[in-house]
């Protein structure tokens, strides 16, 4: 009785197996990218939902002090690598890191979010050059919105209510975990 034993795997298994994993890497691969630009698309208008939260919750805190009362959030709207969203302790518009600052007492700093950290990503608003002015929790530019379009044209919305509340909202209900836009 002769016995013959092989060991490890044959050339046509290690074959058979890439040929699968690519064939399902393929398939992964459109949902994959979906999801990427998905995510990059709800990190960015929250950032800009954020930005435009803490302008009006500092314009609240300084109306019950003696610092200046006004807080404005200017929104450069434009191709997606030029846009920018900042903050400042002026009701003029900031256009840069070096003006885009919130003083507080003898500290400054900058406040903005930028086209670098959302490739490919646009905004949109009523106008190119946008200035809201929270004034306690009154708004100058309330009722307005601002539209962040992802490199798969998908949208998502921030809105500013005439009394400065800030909310996200998705056109249309595609993007899941935000109410429609109204």
């Amino acid at each position: 009785m002769n016995k013959r034993y092989t060991m490890g795997i044959s050339m046509i298994e290690v074959l058979v197996t890439v040929a699968v994993l690519g064939i399902l890497a393929a398939a992964a691969m459109p949902s994959m990218r979906d999801m990427i630009d998905t995510r990059k698309l709800k990190n960015q208008t929250e950032s800009i939902a954020d930005v435009l939260r803490l302008s009006r919750s500092e314009a609240m805190k300084r109306a019950a002090s003696n610092t200046p009362k006004v807080v404005s959030a200017t929104v450069s709207a434009g191709a997606p690598s030029a846009w920018f969203v900042g903050l400042s302790n002026t009701t003029t518009a900031c256009t840069d890191a070096s003006t885009c600052v919130l003083v507080q007492g003898a500290n400054s700093a900058p406040y903005m979010v930028t086209a670098t950290e959302c490739g490919g990503c646009s905004v949109a608003t009523t106008a190119n050059l946008y200035t809201f002015s929270f004034r306690g929790v009154a708004t100058v530019g309330g009722g307005s919105s601002v539209t962040v379009t992802s490199p798969m044209n998908k949208t998502l919305r921030v809105d500013v209510s005439t009394t400065g509340r800030v909310s996200v909202c998705s056109p249309g209900g595609t993007i899941a975990g935000y109410a429609t836009c109204v």
